[in-house]
């Protein structure tokens, strides 16, 4: 996905462009660069990212290392999450030089808290132009915009409604839900690098049938639409109660040793989350209006 470029191919519906704006890099980069730091990823979010091998990071074949967490993981994370130690590059430049290393250790510049950095320890990179840098004689701000509806919508659209009907390698549509899948994971992700060529895990998964493959499109939408305003409503659709959304999250706890190299406590609990209902409460005056109308539930005070 291009978000800066207004005609790119793959957007269905969007917002009108905002030209010449860098309020997403203010939003999203630390006070060490100038950014307010106001939004960040969670550990949980973090540990949905498969291997670069496809595999989840529970599965032995991923070879996931928790005293590296970040190390060998789906091109997609480092397209998406700025962690400790990784590095902002300036887009389309031979330079080796970063505009801005990430330092999230306790006490160094990045570590988490208001007022200018983020409350997980991660900071986001998806949405953020990487040829933008505060201290250029010329700033070079992109155009953003809101984009509701892109190609990527229609295909897990798609791929989840075939898995309902006929699971995952069906063909009566003349492509199975396990094919669609395929696309978002096999397609480049920019500055993450190209997407999985080979996918053991894929096939695995749509082999286990319509249940795990349930799952497997579920933890691929959360990864894939992450930060545009989709997990609360896809989280609502797929329960009738609040339990998973009334989940403490996380972030990690970062030591840097004597030696230059890190210890990694991944289990702090950020948030303790208590939503009094999966539904908005209905306005007081439509309440007012009609006295037999029921107010959602978690709302009764609103009557």
């Amino acid at each position: 996905m291009d978000w800066f470029n207004p005609n790119f191919g793959g957007i269905i519906f969007s917002a009108r462009y905002n030209n010449g704006n860098d309020a997403m890099e203010r939003l999203f980069y630390p006070g060490g660069f100038q950014g307010n730091g106001q939004l960040g990823a969670t550990q949980e979010l973090v540990d949905a990212f498969p291997m670069k091998n496809g595999y989840p990071i529970t599965d032995p074949r991923g070879k996931y290392d928790p005293a590296n967490p970040y190390e060998n993981r789906d091109p997609r994370f480092y397209a998406t999450i700025f962690h400790n130690n990784a590095t902002a590059m300036r887009l389309n430049s031979s330079s080796t030089n970063p505009m801005y290393t990430f330092e999230n250790w306790n006490g160094a510049k990045d570590a988490p808290g208001p007022p200018s950095n983020s409350r997980t320890n991660y900071h986001i990179k998806k949405m953020v132009f990487m040829g933008l840098n505060w201290s250029d004689n010329n700033i070079n701000r992109q155009p953003h915009t809101k984009v509701f509806i892109r190609w990527e919508n229609m295909v897990f659209a798609f791929a989840e409604a075939a898995n309902q009907v006929e699971g995952p390698n069906g063909s009566k549509y003349g492509l199975s839900a396990a094919e669609a899948m395929a696309y978002i994971r096999k397609k480049n992700n920019s500055a993450g690098g190209k997407g999985f060529l080979e996918d053991p895990y894929l096939e695995e998964v749509a082999d286990a049938g319509k249940n795990a493959f349930h799952e497997f499109i579920k933890n691929e939408r959360r990864i894939e639409f992450c930060f545009e305003g989709q997990r609360f409503y896809d989280i609502r659709r797929w329960t009738t109660t609040l339990e998973s959304l009334n989940k403490p999250v996380h972030r990690p706890v970062i030591t840097r040793n004597s030696d230059g190299s890190f210890t990694y406590k991944l289990n702090e609990v950020v948030e303790s989350r208590s939503y009094p209902s999966g539904s908005l409460p209905i306005p007081f005056d439509e309440m007012l209006r009609m006295s037999n109308l029921v107010q959602n539930e978690g709302w009764e005070a609103w009557k």
